[in-house]
């Protein structure tokens, strides 16, 4: 168990407790998750005067969150959330981090403990902007991000030990980075338990505009009505087809233009062998996400390059054979080598597109909490 002080914390399902609890319980289950899949359950106890944050892998056990990372990153991000509002309410916190050991289970993630009680900010504002934050799927306005506002989103996040946050704004480097993003789509639907678990995660069942309180609905995805039928057919297709149809490469020709549409992106790296990178990263890039809200940029995370890490790094056997059929190691080496072209060291966590674009058609919703979490 490690002890860090002064590190800000929370959740997602709980008792509410009294109003700045309840406050903070709304932050958390605000924060962003891959697919709309919220892997997280908290638990207050009174008694001890501590919040304990808990990751449930049954939320999705799927091929693209190997290892459980994709989720201990939401997790992550879910802290960075109340981190943010207990701040503004004039909350010091003190966090104890518990190292996952096993998946079979839900697991302790953190135990969050009150500190010393200081002047509150403005917590009307940070709950504005949580509340704005979305994921926006829009092809952006193709437009360049001012140098005064590139500087500004430098200086809004502050450094942390063992984490790089860099700004990628060249056309040339968004060039190569969307080449790369776009292979690593097509590769990650062209591995079919990837494909089937994205598609798992879209729900069918409700009209495309219903803000669906878990998964994504079709309305969020910002896609043609023809391209919704496509993936509607995509659930009962033979791998085969899919192949013979090229649906790979069509998805992966959407996604090059998603991200060259960009004002450019935000990657966050680790240091090989810092102490729970993936929350860590979870909470940086939720900083950065929440830095372009409130500068009125559009934001979406890209994460196919990273979760391919993740599946060849942590998944089964049977997936990392099946990724390295589809060259895998060979589009990670690429991504690496053009990374240390950029002057980026560490492994790669969080990748975020952003840039100006209108409204999210529609959003995701979240579940409501149960009367109880308990464990």
């Amino acid at each position: 168990m490690v002890i860090l002080p002064d590190v800000k914390a929370c959740f997602s399902r709980v008792r509410i407790v009294n109003d700045e609890f309840s406050r903070l319980i709304r932050a958390a289950v605000l924060a962003p998750s891959g697919d709309n899949t919220q892997p997280w359950d908290i638990l207050y106890r009174a008694e001890a005067e501590a919040i304990e944050i808990f990751l449930d892998p049954e939320r999705d056990p799927s091929t693209i969150n190997a290892g459980q990372r994709m989720s201990l990153i939401a997790c992550g991000a879910a802290l960075e959330n109340v981190c943010t509002l207990a701040g503004a309410l004039g909350w010091s916190t003190m966090v104890e981090m518990q190292a996952p050991d096993r998946w079979d289970r839900r697991i302790l993630i953190a135990r969050v403990r009150p500190g010393v009680q200081k002047a509150p900010e403005n917590a009307l504002a940070v709950e504005r902007i949580l509340r704005e934050r979305v994921t926006n799927r829009h092809v952006y306005q193709f437009r360049s991000l001012p140098a005064e506002l590139r500087s500004h989103l430098e200086q809004a996040l502050p450094a942390v030990p063992g984490l790089q946050v860099h700004w990628i704004t060249a056309p040339d480097q968004q060039e190569m980075l969307a080449n790369l993003i776009a292979r690593g789509d097509a590769s990650m639907f062209r591995e079919p338990s990837m494909r089937q678990a994205f598609l798992h995660n879209i729900r069918f069942d409700l009209p495309p505009d219903a803000p669906a309180d878990e998964g994504l609905s079709l309305g969020s995805l910002e896609i043609a009505y023809a391209d919704q039928l496509a993936l509607r057919a995509m659930r009962y297709m033979p791998d085969l087809l899919f192949r013979i149809l090229r649906g790979a490469q069509m998805l992966g020709a959407h996604t090059r233009k998603l991200v060259r549409s960009s004002s450019g992106l935000c990657l966050v790296a680790v240091k090989e062998g810092e102490p729970y990178p993936e929350i860590q990263v979870g909470r940086v890039a939720q900083r950065a996400w929440l830095a372009l809200t409130q500068a009125g940029l559009a934001a979406q995370p890209m994460m196919s390059l990273v979760g391919l890490h993740f599946g060849m790094t942590c998944g089964t056997a049977q997936l990392v054979e099946s990724l390295r059929r589809l060259h895998a190691p060979k589009l990670l080496q690429d991504f690496r080598h053009f990374l240390a072209g950029i002057g980026v060291s560490g492994t790669p966590g969080f990748i975020l597109r952003f840039g100006y674009a209108p409204p999210p058609t529609c959003r995701v919703g979240r579940r409501s909490p149960p009367p109880d979490a308990r464990p």
